[in-house]
């Protein structure tokens, strides 16, 4: 989850809970809360980008170490230096790899997400859920890799 990265990479707008004050759009005039929607949407995007280029990052130096015998379990070492961990960064680069394995559309959408929903929907590349949704959606020809359209087009089926 996101209070597993470290202080510099924590940054995150997150929808409001339960338990905080939760603004409401309607008790200011409509073109501020029209500004408003708006500067949350790009905070939402600024930060859906942050986190594939994490991704990206920590993908290339993965790549990197691992081309070179010599370096194995470095990775981790060096995961550890800059105060992640092995499960954090694995996150990052799933979520990475579902974003950059969509068309432009599709990754924008997916950029757009909270980025814990994104975490979930890179998670169905494990077997098991890769199993369960190929058999689920054997009819539709669409393979399970691509389960985030689900999400966006449930009618698309």
């Amino acid at each position: 989850m996101i209070e597993d990265l470290p202080v510099s990479l924590t940054y995150e707008i997150s929808r409001p809970s339960s338990e905080s004050t939760e603004f409401k759009y309607d008790l200011v005039d409509q073109s501020t809360a029209e500004f408003l929607r708006q500067k949350e949407f790009n905070m939402r995007e600024i930060v859906g980008k942050a986190y594939t280029d994490l991704g990206r990052e920590l993908k290339e130096a993965q790549d990197r170490l691992s081309s070179h015998n010599k370096y194995k379990g470095e990775f981790e070492k060096w995961l550890h230096h800059i105060g992640m961990n092995r499960e954090q960064a694995n996150r990052l680069i799933r979520r990475f790899d579902l974003v950059t394995n969509c068309d432009d559309e599709q990754a924008d959408l997916l950029e757009d997400l909270p980025v814990s929903l994104t975490y979930e929907i890179a998670g169905c590349s494990r077997i098991s859920r890769r199993q369960k949704l190929d058999r689920r959606f054997a009819h539709s020809g669409m393979p399970s890799q691509n389960c985030a359209l689900l999400i966006f087009k449930p009618n698309s089926i």
